[in-house]
């Protein structure tokens, strides 16, 4: 149990930093405050933690289609949670998706590292 909430904070941080990372690259893609930034976050975790076990399970007979699968999934959650999350912007449609690579390769690098 330890090591499954220990999991869930380090994915947490692992999210935090890569919306920071991706805000302070893409112009448009930004956010008001630590509070907004930590609440994203989790919130993109959470919504993370219920589409990606479909999305592989729909991908598993094409190899190919997958990781886009993922870049499209991280963008949209991204999206939505900035239609409803107030101080949390993400500006245009290409920004979003520039945002959702970036999320994917910081998460991709920091769970190379850690594991």
């Amino acid at each position: 149990m330890k090591r499954l909430i220990l999991k869930f904070f380090v994915g947490w941080v692992v999210n935090a930093l890569a919306i920071y990372a991706a805000s302070y690259f893409l112009n448009n893609f930004n956010y008001d405050s630590w509070q907004i930034l930590a609440l994203v976050s989790l919130g993109f975790g959470v919504i993370s933690m219920f589409v990606k076990p479909i999305l592989k399970l729909l991908s598993l007979p094409f190899l190919v289609i997958g990781p886009i699968l993922f870049l499209v999934a991280n963008s949209v959650i991204l999206f939505f949670l900035g239609m409803y999350v107030q101080g949390f912007h993400t500006g245009d449609i290409r920004t979003v998706f520039f945002a959702g690579i970036i999320v994917a390769a910081v998460n991709f690098i920091v769970h190379l590292v850690i594991k």
